[in-house]
């Protein structure tokens, strides 16, 4: 689902790896995933594509 955001596959590589997402406790969407919590991320994407943030 990010690649349809940002069809860059090393941004959203780093983005999955590196950047904390403040919305969901500042956490990675890889350490996300590996907690059982793709959900969270899941939702956070849609709510970009849906134009609720940047």
């Amino acid at each position: 689902m990010a690649r349809g955001i940002d069809h860059d596959q090393a941004r959203v590589r780093d983005w999955y790896l590196t950047v904390g997402i403040r919305e969901l406790g500042g956490k990675t969407a890889r350490e996300l995933v590996q907690t059982g919590e793709a959900d969270l991320v899941m939702g956070f994407l849609r709510s970009i594509r849906h134009g609720y943030r940047d």
